[in-house]
């Protein structure tokens, strides 16, 4: 079970995206809730109890969006058929772009809640006449 994100919370999320169904259960594996909170721990330099209430938020946001992508790139690209279940697949062109659409969500809502990491992309100089520009 997650500390910070909830089955509901990714399924709702998937929902939004996709038909795909996700088992519960499922989630809660250590492949997927667990793995999208510590990689969210290991790519954040601040402490999830260190934030404010908006960072948490934005944390929980991304740790949304990389679980969700763990779930399509998991996802079938072939029907599967069963006693009591058929599972509808996913084109391998639609997983690239579901997962590169949830990557940038979460990276997005990272750079919002990491100090560090919101300023990679950006920077402040100044040039020779001593006029600040900001570069990216």
């Amino acid at each position: 079970m997650g500390t910070y994100i909830s089955q509901s919370d990714v399924t709702a999320r998937l929902r939004v995206l996709t038909a795909l169904d996700v088992a519960t259960g499922l989630l809660d594996g250590a492949s997927f809730i667990p793995a999208a909170e510590a990689m969210f721990a290991e790519d954040c330099n601040v402490l999830y109890a260190d934030m404010t209430a908006n960072q948490q938020t934005l944390a929980k946001a991304a740790m949304i969006a990389y679980c969700a992508a763990l779930v399509v790139a998991s996802a079938p690209t072939e029907k599967i058929e069963g006693v009591n279940a058929s599972i509808t697949p996913i084109t391998a062109s639609d997983k690239v772009k579901m997962h590169d659409l949830l990557m940038a969500e979460y990276e997005k809502y990272l750079k919002k809640c990491s100090s560090a990491r919101s300023w990679i992309n950006s920077s402040i100089t100044s040039d020779y006449t001593g006029r600040d520009e900001l570069s990216s």
